[in-house]
């Protein structure tokens, strides 16, 4: 283990060992609160489904559009994560899931939201945030280090 002590070994090692990357750390942070900003979208859009319709198959339908994109999108978006540039990717899966989600806030501030719009919408975030996914996932060996023991 050359220099580093047992608990400094273990402690490189560890599960929040990546945490202490400046940019991994940051990133990390970005998307944890741009998954947090969805789920509490998810949230909100169920709830301007109930004040619009009192069908439960439409409130139901919203978690729907938004988690459908990754059933169906995942495997390209990994393809195009590889393919092209990771930060491109994610740049432009999130302009999709803001511009998605800015259209569904002034639409709603508008009165101008019907089920269908809201749905629509909701598709488009998910699509977005369907998109990033792989890129974020894939660029992560990019911003920490290898460990210098798993190094050859």
């Amino acid at each position: 283990m050359g220099d580093l002590s047992k608990g400094e070994a273990a402690a490189a090692k560890g599960t929040f060992a990546p945490l202490r990357h400046a940019v991994f750390r940051r990133i990390w942070t970005a998307s944890l609160l741009s998954n947090l900003g969805l789920l509490i979208m998810g949230v909100g859009a169920a709830w301007s489904m109930t004040q619009m319709t009192s069908s439960a198959d439409k409130v139901a339908l919203v978690q729907t559009a938004l988690m459908l994109p990754v059933a169906l999108l995942s495997t390209v978006a990994g393809a195009i994560a590889d393919m092209f540039d990771r930060r491109v990717v994610g740049l432009v899966a999130l302009s999709i899931a803001l511009t998605g989600s800015l259209s569904l806030t002034l639409l709603s501030w508008f009165g101008g939201m019907s089920p269908g719009l809201l749905l629509i919408f909701c598709f488009i975030v998910g699509s977005g945030m369907a998109l990033f996914g792989p890129a974020w996932q894939a660029s992560v060996n990019e911003q920490v280090p290898k460990a210098p023991s798993m190094m050859p």
